[in-house]
């Protein structure tokens, strides 16, 4: 494991090498001799803690926590000072700055070690949970706070993040009365920043929506990939993101489902009459990195037909010998229900991935939508 990253600033050549013998043996550190060099060391560095001394040349102590506190980077990092200044008011000062913690010269190493190491557990631990916090909030917007009422047609649609979860998202545009855009995907790679890509990405195809709508343009689900396509493919910002999704127009009044499968797991069709399982997988690529056309597929829909969509949360959901829940296994479990609403099936494939993994660790965000036709 990598040690924590501490910078010294210190301009007493004694004090800074004796900070520095007693700190290695347990953290990495990094030395300036006064303000003005700690803080162009701490941003190229981004110290997991800073212990500086106050009184120093050039840049004292207290205006590099001044300057830090208005760099976004750096305003967070634990702060320790440590001088030979006992004097109360200076205590008082340091703190109100916003330091963390004040020792006074000479000091005891193994105390410092023990503070040092108090004040970067508990910063990973405001910033794991700020950011806990943030990804639960910001998984609510990738799932409609509440679902359009389809005529004709159930409908149930759940994301279960993981610990920070990763880009999965669900979206449901209203054309008319008797059309709806549903798109289901997954921006690859995990935290904030799929998330981010993942919102952005949504807004971006309801806006091609809205436009294509204001501008009474016909547009078919492979259509509108294959636009989106070809900017992924001339933007070199969008290259090195990968993002997959399936895309479905539902008509209502035709009772038809068009789908076009931009690299992303097979929508499952199941036949109420037969209970036989269709795999929708027409369509293309990852998008961007596709060099063909994307093409699509249209079925017509009998009362009692499913259309089952899951992420690759779901198939690849491990237990903890690392067994795969698996595409055939959840492909038979699908056979066997005979569910009387999209809820009810929703839950049952949910406690199916959740009675498999068990007490083991979920690595990738789960996605459930079940679109039945009454």
């Amino acid at each position: 494991m990598a040690k924590d990253r501490i910078l010294v600033v210190e301009d007493d050549p004694t004090i800074r090498a004796i900070l520095d013998l007693s700190l290695r043996r347990v953290f990495n550190v990094s030395l300036a001799e006064d303000g003005q060099e700690g803080l162009e060391k701490a941003r190229i560095e981004f110290p997991d803690l800073i212990i500086s001394d106050v009184m120093m040349p050039k840049m004292d102590g207290f205006e590099l926590k001044e300057v830090m506190r208005e760099e976004p980077e750096l305003h967070l990092v634990p702060f320790i000072f440590l001088t030979s200044k006992s004097d109360e008011k200076d205590r008082l000062y340091g703190l109100m700055t916003g330091a963390d913690d004040y020792l006074v010269k000479p000091f005891d190493v193994d105390v410092l070690i023990k503070r040092v190491r108090m004040l970067i557990d508990r910063s990973r631990v405001y910033r794991e949970d700020s950011l806990a916090v943030f990804s639960k909030e910001i998984n609510a917007i990738f799932v409609p706070d509440e679902l359009p009422a389809i005529e004709g047609y159930d409908l149930f649609c759940k994301i279960k993040p993981a610990t920070m979860g990763g880009g999965d998202f669900i979206d449901i545009v209203r054309i008319d009365d008797e059309s709806f855009m549903v798109l289901q995907g997954d921006v690859m790679g995990k935290g904030i920043k799929a998330k981010f890509f993942a919102y952005a990405f949504s807004g971006y195809f309801r806006g091609l929506i809205h436009a294509a709508l204001s501008f009474n343009l016909n547009f078919s689900p492979a259509q509108l990939v294959n636009r989106f396509s070809a900017m992924v493919d001339s933007d070199p910002f969008l290259q090195d993101i990968f993002i997959t999704f399936f895309l479905f127009n539902l008509n209502t009044r035709e009772a038809t489902l068009t789908c076009c499968n931009a690299g992303y797991m097979p929508g499952r069709l199941i036949n109420q009459r037969t209970q036989d399982i269709v795999e929708l997988n027409v369509g293309g690529g990852i998008p961007g990195f596709y060099a063909g056309e994307y093409e699509e597929q249209k079925i017509e829909l009998t009362p009692g037909d499913t259309l089952v969509l899951c992420s690759d949360g779901v198939d690849e959901a491990k237990n903890i010998d690392g067994e795969m829940l698996g595409n055939d296994r959840l492909a038979q479990f699908l056979r066997e229900r005979e569910e009387s609403t999209a809820c009810v099936l929703g839950d049952a494939i949910c406690k199916l991935v959740d009675d498999h993994m068990r007490k083991a660790l979920q690595y990738d965000d789960i996605s459930i939508s079940v679109f039945k036709k009454l």
